[in-house]
């Protein structure tokens, strides 16, 4: 509150910058009371609620002063000095009675915005010229809630401020004075809430980070992918496992590993232990098996990836540089001051390309042809990127991080010092709140992935056609079939090198070598200077054969 004389104080006509009061009462104690003059200045243009006592002429000398209470209606067609009525303290006890709204209709006045119409799915055109967007929603919904009218003022850049302080693209717009109200994309900054009015949030969101979709796994693979790494691992021990038991299990019973593998496979053992060993054994071997056979089908048919989700600090010490729009937006300048290691990483490696207006897009076509090479990766507003790569038929082509940059709240955006900006408060606030801003976001995302989702009709009118298996698919069986060839082969070829002919003296030396041992010397000479005919039978038998063989019965004569 204020005590002024007939002349207009200097704080009225130039105040600081940055005061912007709620509300003022002005108290003139002087006969000469210039209303409309004080109403009008500076201070109160900017101000929410003002309020001032005028002294009323009085007929009768000797009776009290009396103040009438008067407000200014800047909206209003015709009469804008409003009268509230004489003052009485009784009558005037809150801050409603003494300030009213002033605000509650805008009585036609236009409201001057300024925006760039390629915003999905805020704020942008629609090919039959009409705009459209959550953002647009909002403001036609309070443009028929206050009565007023918009029109826009188009920029494609949004706007940063220099070292002189000012602003240019279309927050220049506010700050100049020239527009009222800015709807696009905006994020809370220190110097955008220094320089202008900012409204209640309505929607959270960041700038996303679009990645090239990495090529299929070769195909040889396909036999890997139906278990993971764990389930390989486990598949191994058990094996091992096996492996062991059947060792141990052979060394007990006097049989060769083949003959009692055989052996119990084709009748049940008599030990309770080693069935209860092989049904466990059997059972999970027929649950893998299924497994395996399910599982392979699809991959051989589906392609099997990489894995996509990277983390962003992995980003940033990887080979894919950045890539972004010149449009004023302060997403570069934050990456590259950074105080933190993986943001002032990106901002290191980041890539501007320019604003191409006759373009769709903008000049967001050459960050997209450098992320379709591989070479860099995409930031963008989230719903905005993923909008644009789908209407250029991408999508299919690119994955987006979950992680996102700078994600904060969105907000309208203001000229300093708006008095009006608290009744598109309660609207915004209201919409949030029931809901409405949510809908009519979820709307128009679902709109722009039915519109672009490509539905290929069956040629046979209706029934889906079936893929065939192909070569490409089974290059895995392939692959190991050759190895099994390979490895066949070489065996095969090292099995004829190690057969031969053992001399008859060389067999009958090892044959009769045992017996010697226990014999007289006499009969040991006799022996070996005349060999039984038995003996030589066993040579001739045993010509040409393997060694394990020779082996065998070397000792089953011994």
């Amino acid at each position: 509150m204020a005590v002024v004389g007939s002349h207009i104080w200097w704080p009225l006509w130039s105040p600081p910058k940055d005061w912007s009061p709620r509300g003022v009462v002005l108290l003139v104690a002087s006969p000469s009371c210039r209303a409309k003059a004080f109403l009008t200045t500076p201070l109160l243009k900017r101000t929410e609620s003002v309020a001032l006592l005028c002294p009323e002429i009085q007929d009768a000398p000797g009776m009290d002063v009396s103040y009438a209470l008067l407000t200014w209606l800047p909206f209003a067609s015709a009469r804008r000095l409003e009268r509230i009525g004489a003052w009485d303290a009784a009558t005037f006890q809150s801050f409603g009675s003494v300030f009213p709204d002033r605000f509650r209709y805008f009585h036609g006045k236009e409201v001057g915005v300024a925006s760039n119409a390629d915003d999905r799915p805020l704020f942008f055109q629609r090919e039959d010229g009409q705009f459209d967007g959550t953002n647009y929603r909002m403001l036609e919904t309070l443009a028929r809630w206050l009565n007023f009218s918009f029109s826009f003022t188009a920029d494609p850049l949004w706007g940063e401020r220099d070292a002189n302080g000012t602003w240019t693209g279309i927050l220049g717009y506010l700050h100049r004075g020239e527009r009222d109200l800015v709807l696009n994309y905006i994020t809370l900054t220190p110097e955008r809430v220094e320089d202008f009015d900012i409204s209640v949030t309505y929607h959270s969101e960041g700038f996303g980070i679009m990645l090239k979709v990495p090529p299929p796994l070769p195909s040889w693979q396909n036999l890997v992918f139906p278990f993971t790494t764990e389930l390989w691992i486990a598949v191994g021990v058990g094996t091992v496992v096996v492996g062991i038991f059947f060792h141990f299990y052979n060394r007990r019973f006097v049989k060769s590993f083949s003959s009692n593998f055989l052996t119990i496979l084709q009748t049940v053992p008599d030990n309770w232990s080693v069935r209860c060993f092989l049904c466990l054994w059997l059972f999970l071997s027929w649950i893998l098996a299924v497994s395996y056979t399910c599982n392979l089908i699809a991959v051989l048919t589906v392609p099997v990836y990489p894995r996509r989700s990277r983390p962003i600090q992995q980003l940033a010490h990887t080979k894919p540089r950045m890539c972004m729009v010149d449009y004023g937006e302060f997403v570069p300048e934050a990456l590259a001051t950074s105080t933190d290691a993986t943001l002032s990483a990106l901002g290191a490696k980041m890539d501007l390309v320019p604003i191409v207006e006759p373009l769709p897009y903008m000049g967001e076509e050459g960050c997209i042809a450098l992320v379709l090479a591989g070479t860099h990766a995409h930031t963008e507003t989230y719903a905005y990127m993923e909008i644009m790569y789908s209407n250029l038929g991408h999508g299919a082509d690119v994955y987006s991080l979950k992680k996102q940059l700078y994600e904060g709240n969105l907000a309208f955006v203001f000229k300093k010092g708006t008095p009006w900006r608290y009744k598109f408060n309660l609207g915004i606030q209201s919409m949030v709140e029931s809901g409405l801003v949510e809908k009519w976001y979820k709307e128009l995302m679902s709109e722009f992935e039915k519109k672009n989702i490509e539905v290929t009709e069956p040629e046979d009118g209706g029934v889906s056609q079936l893929q065939p298996l192909s070569v490409a698919h089974l290059q895995g069986p392939f692959f190991i079939v050759l190895i099994g060839l390979v490895a066949s082969f070489l065996a095969l070829t090292d099995r004829r090198e190690n057969r031969g002919t053992v001399s008859l003296f060389e067999t009958e030396a090892s044959l009769t070598a045992p017996s010697s041992s226990s014999s007289s010397p006499s009969s040991s000479s006799s022996s070996s200077s005349s060999p039984s005919p038995h003996s030589a039978r066993m040579t001739l038998q045993l010509t040409n054969a393997p060694r394990q063989v020779l082996r065998r019965s070397r000792d089953r004569y011994s």
